[in-house]
């Protein structure tokens, strides 16, 4: 079973302080909205209900204790999360040779983090999903775990969410029919015609050597193809 995504903790803990708290959880419930309509698989440490808010609260306690806890979630806001978390699988950190990594200039204890790091040295990509809440990191981020170094992606944006699926048909060396399998995520303003995979062994090169062009054609064509072609509308 294949895991795209895994939650990241850290960046919740100055959630208790911030006024911009409810734009960050939905930001972050858009991230997992549209995961799961692209049946790309979400994983969180176990116990993350116990995530750190700040000012001694968890999120647990303002999920499902909101008479007595002092940080107040909207009602259908807080709903829709417990619903997405509910529905995210669970690794436990005795899977992990290691907790502590760096990035973003500092050290600390973080394993989803690590997790997403040693899968993607296995050939599994997969992209970290923090909380945009404040300076968390974003992008292609370096992160190193026991010395060794690799860039994971930290994804708040769409232009993150699809750029970390094009990466991957790259990274794990995606033959024809995984690069069908990813560009569904990669490309997802794309609708694709019955026929149009059988195509990838048509060019006149083989399929691996036109491979980075293909996506960047194609990206193009999703980020930018619906504005073209309404501007040429407009024109004519």
């Amino acid at each position: 079973m294949t895991f795209r995504f895994v939650l990241e903790e850290s960046s919740w803990a100055n959630a208790y302080n911030s006024d911009a708290l409810s734009n960050a959880i939905d930001q972050f419930l858009e991230r997992l909205d549209l995961a799961r309509e692209r049946n790309e698989r979400v994983i969180s440490q176990e116990g993350f209900y116990n995530v750190n808010l700040g000012g001694g609260v968890k999120l647990y306690s303002a999920l499902f204790e909101s008479t007595t806890c002092p940080l107040q979630l909207d009602h259908d806001r807080g709903q829709r999360l417990r619903l997405m978390l509910d529905r995210t699988g669970t690794f436990s950190d005795e899977e992990l040779e290691h907790y502590d990594v760096e990035f973003d200039g500092k050290n600390q204890f973080a394993p989803e983090v690590a997790w997403a790091h040693a899968e993607c040295h296995k050939n599994r990509n997969v992209a970290v999903l923090p909380l945009p809440l404040g300076e968390v990191p974003r992008g292609q981020v370096p992160v190193s775990v026991a010395g060794v170094e690799c860039e994971l992606h930290f994804v708040t944006r769409e232009c993150h969410h699809v750029g970390f699926f094009r990466s991957a048909i790259q990274l794990e060396n995606a033959n024809e029919q995984e690069f069908e399998r990813l560009a569904r995520s990669a490309f997802p303003a794309l609708k694709w015609a019955d026929s149009v995979w059988s195509g990838l062994g048509d060019f006149s090169r083989p399929y691996i050597e036109v491979r980075n062009e293909l996506i960047l054609c194609l990206g193009g064509l999703n980020d930018h193809g619906a504005n073209c072609f309404h501007e040429r509308h407009l024109d004519g």
